[in-house]
């Protein structure tokens, strides 16, 4: 939908300044695990909405940009700066605080008008170029970057 594709590409474009490598490809993989649960479970959301069960809530998350900086220090420090760092592994996860997952990347804000699909595609289309041109840098051959580059395209291609 317009949406989902919107949300994407919002989602993507911050993660355009995060530095390449392992580090990018980490954010890309979370992001992308982010999304697919987003989306799993708004399904189920609705499928119980329109069943009408009052002790189901909607939760909606939103991220902080505030926290982009730090969080994205804390990413690179553990990494390091070394050559050690193409070996670390890319493992996205969700991360739950108090029953409710919280999104390091995901960005889902209220849309208060309806999107034209073809510009919202024809964007994302525009921030997808420049996200597949980051994964050229000689820091993203490592065999452990290249299967998580692997995995993104796969998650993208869905």
């Amino acid at each position: 939908s317009a949406e989902q594709c919107f949300f994407l590409g919002i989602s993507l474009a911050p993660l355009l300044h995060v530095q390449n490598g392992p580090q990018y490809v980490r954010a890309l993989a979370q992001l992308m695990e982010e999304f697919h649960y987003y989306y799993s479970t708004q399904s189920l959301t609705k499928s119980k909405n329109q069943g009408f069960d009052d002790d189901f809530e909607i939760n909606s998350h939103f991220f902080n940009f505030n926290n982009l900086n730090s969080f994205h220090d804390s990413v690179d420090n553990s990494f390091g700066n070394n050559s050690e760092s193409s070996n670390f592994p890319i493992k996205p996860s969700l991360i739950k605080k108090d029953k409710t997952i919280v999104y390091e990347y995901l960005q889902t804000p209220n849309v208060a008008c309806n999107l034209d699909y073809f510009e919202v595609l024809f964007s994302l289309f525009d921030i997808l170029i420049l996200v597949y041109r980051k994964f050229v840098d000689p820091s993203s051959t490592a065999s452990g970057v290249h299967e998580a580059i692997l995995k993104v395209d796969d998650q993208v291609k869905r």
